[in-house]
C-alpha cells in the first residue's frame, strides 16, 4: 500500500476527525476501552518517545500527522520524506513507547 502513495498522499486516506474516529474504533476493539486513552494521548506518547530517541523534529511531525511548515525549501518545494525514512525514524523511538 505504501509503495502506491506519492508526495503528500495520506497513507490511510484519512485526516483530522476521520482519523481520530478510525483510531478510536481500532483502540476500543484491540487495545483498551479506557476513554482517557485517545488519539490525542497517543500522539502525545508517540511525540514524547520520538523526542527521547532524538528523532529529527521534522520527521516526528510527519509521523504524527502535522502538516509541513511554510518554509520555502521543505514546505513548498519538497515532496516530503520517503516512507522508508519515516519508518527508520519510528524504529528509533520504539523502546520509549509507554502508554
Amino acid at each position: 500500500m505504501a509503495e502506491s502513495k506519492n508526495g503528500d498522499d495520506l497513507l490511510l486516506g484519512l485526516e483530522g476527525k476521520a482519523m481520530s474516529r478510525w483510531f478510536s474504533r481500532i483502540k476500543t476493539v484491540h487495545i483498551s476501552t479506557n476513554t482517557a486513552q485517545s488519539f490525542h494521548s497517543f500522539r502525545v506518547m508517540l511525540s514524547t518517545a520520538m523526542q527521547r530517541a532524538n528523532v529529527d523534529e521534522l520527521k516526528a511531525a510527519a509521523i504524527v500527522g502535522h502538516k509541513r511548515g511554510n518554509t520555502m525549501t521543505y514546505g513548498y518545494y519538497s515532496d516530503g520524506y520517503a516512507l522508508a525514512q519515516l519508518k527508520e525514524a519510528y524504529d528509533l523511538c520504539v523502546e520509549y513507547l509507554i502508554w
